[in-house]
């Protein structure tokens, strides 16, 4: 037993590592990628050449490419046991703000609108503000995924009724999910078909992620869908990060 102990150790140390090292060498790469579009579009400010919508296109996929990038990494240390959770004051404004300025662009290409609603009146959370961030990320790109031209993403923010938790609520008007995937949605590298649609691209880790980031802050995520009509994922994160992992600023 202790042998078997010792040779999972030094497994998850050896995923670690490796993790670390992944994670080095795709970022970078990627987030040079898209420093220098954006140096190009703030030089060519005012263009509407074929050159700049080139250049667009190249930025969203290099995105699209880092996000799926992050996703995995960050599903691989759950899974090692080393994603750990480091609780400061989060102020949840200011996340939906930041997810809001980074999704509408492509909220506005794709022809749908992106619409928040946020209580400025909800108190900060004692949690982990990255975690939180990715956990509102995924959701709205999944919303705008499932989203046709002319549909409505909408993003809401405010106090649970017994004011000892934040709702963030994000719904859409998108093809819907059947009640038999409600489940496996959360499941790691599953892309159901939303109603009689194929599945979306991706990775199918944003879900999971959505779902394994909340419960790991205290928190639990809900669904309510109807094919053809839309969908309505609701999470619940308590003020406060659960005591193990908020001792000493970081998880076990």
């Amino acid at each position: 037993m202790e042998r078997s102990n010792r040779r999972l150790e030094d497994e998850n140390r050896q995923k670690s590592d490796f993790l670390a090292t992944m994670s080095h060498e795709l970022r970078t790469p990627l987030s040079s990628i898209i420093a220098f579009t954006d140096i190009w579009e703030k030089s060519h400010a005012g263009d509407d050449s074929a050159e700049r919508r080139l250049v667009e296109e190249i930025k969203q996929n290099s995105t699209t490419l880092l996000n799926m990038v992050n996703n995995t990494i960050d599903a691989a240390k759950l899974e090692a046991g080393s994603l750990r959770v480091q609780c400061s004051d989060v102020d949840l404004v200011d996340v939906v703000e930041v997810v809001f300025s980074v999704a509408e662009p492509l909220a506005i290409k794709e022809g749908i609108r992106l619409t928040r609603t946020v209580d400025p009146e909800i108190p900060f959370l004692r949690t982990d503000a990255e975690a939180v961030r990715k956990i509102a990320m995924n959701l709205v790109s999944n919303a705008l995924k499932y989203t046709g031209p002319g549909g409505a993403v909408d993003v809401e923010a405010y106090s649970a009724a017994n004011s000892q938790a934040a709702v963030l609520r994000v719904s859409d008007t998108g093809c819907g999910i059947r009640r038999e995937d409600f489940e496996t949605i959360f499941q790691k590298f599953d892309r159901p078909s939303r109603g009689d649609e194929p599945p979306a691209g991706g990775s199918g880790l944003g879900l999971y992620l959505v779902k394994s980031l909340t419960e790991k802050l205290g928190g639990t995520v809900s669904v309510e869908s109807e094919v053809g009509k839309g969908s309505v994922f609701t999470v619940q994160l308590p003020l406060q990060c659960p005591p193990d992992e908020d001792e000493g600023g970081e998880g076990r």
